[in-house]
C-alpha cells in the first residue's frame, strides 16, 4: 500500500476539523505532540502485522560484534527503533559472503553445528530480546557486511514539522479520528462518540487486506482505539 507522508501540525488540525468551539491560539504544543505520537504507535503496533512491509528499511552492520556467548556472535539491537510488538516480529538478515542465512531459535542455535557438511558456507542466526545471535560454518571465515531489514516505528513527534509516515487512505483517517475525539475532549470540554466511524474504518481497513472480521471483533479493535 502506498505511503504518504504528513507533519504532525497538519494531522493536529485535521483532527479539529475546524471544531469552533476549539480557541486555535490555546493549543499546547508539547502535550499535543506527544498525545499524537502515542496514538501513531499505539494505532501502528496494533496493526503491525498488517502494514510492517510499508514500514520495512534496512541497517547495515560492521563486524563488530559482541563474542564470546554461549549462544554465538551477537549484534545489539537496543538501538534501532523496531516494531516488537504484534503477532509476529518481520525480519530479513542478509550478507556479502553467504546467500545461506538460516533463520532458528536460540535453543536450536545453541546446538547449531558449524563444521556439519551443509552449515559450512552458512550463517544461522536467532532473534532474542535485544540481540540478534549468529553462528557461522567453519567454511566462512567472516560473516561479512550484513544487512538487516526490519520494520522500522514511525519517528517519535517532537514538534509539528515532525514528519509522519502512514499508508495512504484508512490508516490515515484512523488516525485523525482518534486525534478528533482527544483534542475536542481535550480543548472544547466535548464528548463526541466515534465508534460508528471508527468501526466503519476499521472494516474497510480489513477489507484493504482482504482479511474478514466479525463484528465482535471489529468492536474489540474500536475499544482499544478509543
Amino acid at each position: 500500500m502506498p505511503m504518504s507522508s504528513y507533519t504532525a501540525q497538519s494531522i493536529r488540525l485535521a483532527a479539529m476539523r475546524e471544531n469552533p468551539a476549539i480557541d486555535l491560539t490555546k493549543l499546547i504544543d508539547f502535550e499535543d505532540w506527544m498525545i499524537i505520537d502515542s496514538k501513531l504507535r499505539g494505532l501502528v503496533s496494533r496493526f503491525s502485522h498488517l502494514v510492517w512491509r510499508e514500514y520495512m528499511t534496512f541497517k547495515i552492520f560492521s563486524e563488530s560484534f559482541d563474542t564470546g556467548s554461549s549462544s554465538g556472535d551477537a549484534i545489539d539491537m537496543s538501538s534501532i527503533r523496531m516494531m516488537r510488538t504484534g503477532a509476529q516480529l518481520h525480519l530479513i538478515l542478509e550478507s556479502s559472503e553467504t546467500d545461506s542465512l538460516v533463520p532458528m531459535s536460540l535453543d536450536e542455535l545453541r546446538t547449531w553445528q558449524p563444521s556439519a557438511e551443509g552449515n559450512k558456507k552458512r550463517i544461522a542466526w536467532a532473534y532474542s530480546g535485544q540481540y540478534i545471535f549468529m553462528n557461522k560454518g567453519t567454511g566462512l571465515t567472516t560473516y561479512g557486511s550484513l544487512v538487516l531489514r526490519y520494520p522500522e516505528l514511525p519517528a517519535k513527534i517532537v514538534s509539528g514539522a515532525t514528519a509522519i509516515q502512514l499508508p495512504e487512505g484508512v490508516m490515515t483517517e484512523t488516525l485523525i479520528l482518534q486525534l478528533h475525539k482527544t483534542f475536542t475532549k481535550r480543548y472544547a470540554r466535548q464528548d463526541v462518540d466515534t465508534s460508528k466511524e471508527m468501526a466503519q474504518l476499521l472494516n474497510q481497513f480489513y477489507t484493504n487486506y482482504n482479511i474478514q472480521k466479525s463484528e465482535e471483533e471489529i468492536v474489540a479493535d474500536v475499544a482499544a482505539l478509543t
